[in-house]
């Protein structure tokens, strides 16, 4: 009987214990979309986030962003008018790892070959 209350108690503290390990957290970073090789990876890795082939930027008012603005499909020939808006996707570090995590489902996409700084 002992033997058992002494296991159960091991299993609870070693179960509460993994759940007070801290997750790394992400921190805001920003990428240098003056080089144009940066903004072609850029746009590889949210292309497919965003189901598109092709993506478009908006546009920024620093090189050094924090935040990246992917702009809707163009209008067709026989469209006047749009109510889409763009996806906004912040720039983050976590693990070392440039992230791109998207602002309306918080969905992360990895941004491989891209340099990112803290801010």
């Amino acid at each position: 009987m002992r033997r058992i209350m002494l296991t159960g108690l091991l299993c609870a503290l070693g179960l509460g214990g993994c759940q007070t390990m801290a997750a790394v957290k992400a921190v805001p970073a920003s990428v240098d979309m003056s080089h144009p090789e940066t903004v072609r990876r850029l746009k590889a890795a949210l292309a497919p986030v965003m189901g598109r082939a092709h993506i478009e930027f908006g546009p920024s008012a620093a090189t050094q962003t924090t935040m990246l603005g992917v702009l809707p499909p163009p209008l067709g020939p026989l469209e006047t008018h749009s109510t889409a808006v763009p996806t906004l996707f912040d720039v983050m570090i976590r693990d070392g790892k440039c992230l791109a995590v998207r602002h309306d489902t918080g969905a992360e996409t990895e941004l491989k070959g891209v340099t990112c700084r803290p801010v």
